[in-house]
């Protein structure tokens, strides 16, 4: 059985370190982006099992991808 992945983006790197730490403490798989656009490319790309979003982020913001996200996909989003 595969762990659970789960992105996690923030523009932050300190801040994802933290919560990829937490999660990956309590058996996640983390997969990581710091702006919009990768954050994009992941969720088009990857097998993932939620994603955990900051709203203020370069490129592409947070707003635009949950509304992607709940488009496009039935990944939950925190």
């Amino acid at each position: 059985m595969s762990k659970p992945r789960v992105l996690v983006v923030d523009d932050e790197p300190q801040m994802v370190g933290i919560v990829a730490y937490a999660f990956e403490t309590q058996g996640f798989e983390v997969v990581t982006a710091y702006d919009g656009e990768q954050a994009m490319e992941k969720i088009n790309n990857e097998r993932l099992d939620l994603v955990l979003l900051d709203v203020m982020l370069p490129r592409i913001d947070g707003f635009e991808i949950c509304r992607f996200v709940r488009q496009n996909t039935t990944l939950p989003v925190i």
